[in-house]
Formats: C-alpha cells, structure tokens, sequence
C-alpha cells in the first residue's frame, strides 16, 4: 500500500516561523497566512514583546527561548527551528517559513495540484513586495490573486520581481530558508536535525536541503509566495539579526497593544 496521500487535503501541514524582532512583519502575514495552515508555532526570544503579542492577538502559539544567543551567536536561526519543529506534532507536512512571507490565495488548492512525495523537499519562488505602501496596495486587490495576468496565465507583475533562487555548483537547486516544505515521516526515518551551527540565518537552511538527494529536491510551479521588505537592501541584510527599518504606515516601530484574554499567556510555552 502506498504510503502516498490521495490528495494533499487528506495530509495535515505545520508550520514552524521564527520570528525574532520581525513583529511587525509578522502583524502583516500572519492574518494571511492561517487559513492556509493545521497548526502554526513561532519562535522568538523571551524580550520580543511585539512578536509575543502578535501571537495572542491571533491565537497562535508561540515558544519563546534563549537559544538563539546562548552559543555566543547573534542569530542562531537553525537551533529555534529545531526548538519549534519540537513543539509540533509532526503527524503530516512541515512548512518552515519566514515571518516575512504572505503565501497566496488558494495555496492548499495549489498544493493539491502538486501531486507533493513524501520523500521530497519543496520550494517556492518569491514576489518581492517592497515596502508597507506597495503592500498596502497589494493586498486592496488580494481577491483579483496578482499572481495570474489572464485567467490560467501565471505572470510577474512589475511591482512584485521575483526573488532569487539558489543553485548550488556542487548540490543544484535547494530550496532556501523562506520556504521549506517537507513530510514529517522523511525526517523521522532519517533522524533529522536542522543545522545549527552557522550560528546565523546563512548556510544553514542550504545544508538542511542538501539532505535530500538532488533528484527528490524540487521548485513548485504552482506556488508562489509573497516576500515583504521594508526597504530595498542587500541580501543577507539581517542574517545576523534584524537591522532594517520597521515595516509600518509610518515607518515607526509596531506598538501592539497588551490585548489580554481569558487565556492569558497560556499559549506561550
């Protein structure tokens, strides 16, 4: 019998987000991107009250740790998505995505159509939406899905280039840290653990996509997701932590008000 899903919606997908000082980006996809998930967990330190009250104002849970310093590390990106792939059930699909990317309307229905292999990894190409005014205008015209120009047409618009991918000279293509799609079972089987000693948000999410063969690594056609940028910048800005502008109307930090319910922080481990 094959171990096979008859379609994508008979399989449960997590999410891991590690989100430290990105609360303000988090504001902005998070609302987006929960209709699409089974269960989402984020990861931030214990002093990021914005991503923590970001979490509460939408039910979602969140796992705050030290781990991101406790080697000495500015950054240590791969060790927190450890600590939040240990918070997920990890009984279907794991996504692990960046706070700052909007997945696109009808993202389970494209999934469905992609016939996803358990013993595969996944990537997406990414939209660069640079800043919160094209954002603003983006998400005005959601329900039109930017991603088609006419009808079936698959397009790029002008205000939204895509990003690059990454083509390694000795691995090929692998799927980068923004958006990786994986089963759970292919993990277990292999006794995986994300890469954690970079130290940083570099490296670490090639190394964890070069442990599938090249032959089961694998760019979506149907998906694409939508990556916010408060500022045009180079790349590998902030991987050693956050240093770009807020993304807000204004340009501010994101003050999120304390917005207490009956469950206090009882979703925060």
């Amino acid at each position: 019998m094959s171990d096979q899903p008859k379609s994508f919606y008979d399989s449960r997908l997590e999410a891991v987000i590690v989100c430290l000082n990105y609360g303000d980006f988090l504001a902005e996809s998070l609302p987006m991107n929960l209709s699409h998930l089974d269960r989402v967990v984020v990861v931030t330190s214990h002093e990021d009250t914005v991503t923590k009250e970001v979490c509460r104002k939408w039910s979602v849970e969140c796992v705050p740790t030290d781990c991101f310093t406790e080697k000495g590390d500015d950054f240590n990106k791969g060790a927190a998505i450890n600590f939040g792939l240990g918070a997920l059930r990890q009984k279907g699909f794991i996504l692990q995505m960046d706070a700052d990317v909007v997945l696109p309307l009808g993202f389970r229905n494209m999934l469905d159509k992609s016939f996803l292999q358990r013993d595969c990894i996944y990537g997406a190409e990414r939209c660069n939406v640079v800043g919160y005014d094209t954002w603003r205008k983006l998400k005005q015209n959601w329900h039109d899905d930017p991603q088609f120009g006419y009808r079936y047409l698959v397009s790029t618009p002008a205000d939204y280039p895509i990003g690059a991918n990454l083509i390694h000279k000795q691995w090929g293509y692998c799927p980068i840290g923004y958006f990786q799609l994986w089963h759970s079972q292919y993990m277990r089987q292999h006794e995986l653990r994300y890469p954690d000693t970079e130290g940083s948000a570099e490296n670490m999410d090639v190394q964890w996509a070069a442990r599938w063969p090249r032959i089961k690594r694998h760019l979506l056609p149907t998906v694409r997701v939508f990556h916010l940028e408060s500022e045009a910048v180079k790349m590998g800005a902030n991987w050693q932590g956050r240093t770009t502008k807020p993304f807000t109307p204004d340009g501010e930090p994101l003050q999120v008000p304390p917005s207490p319910n009956r469950y206090g922080y009882g979703y925060c481990s």
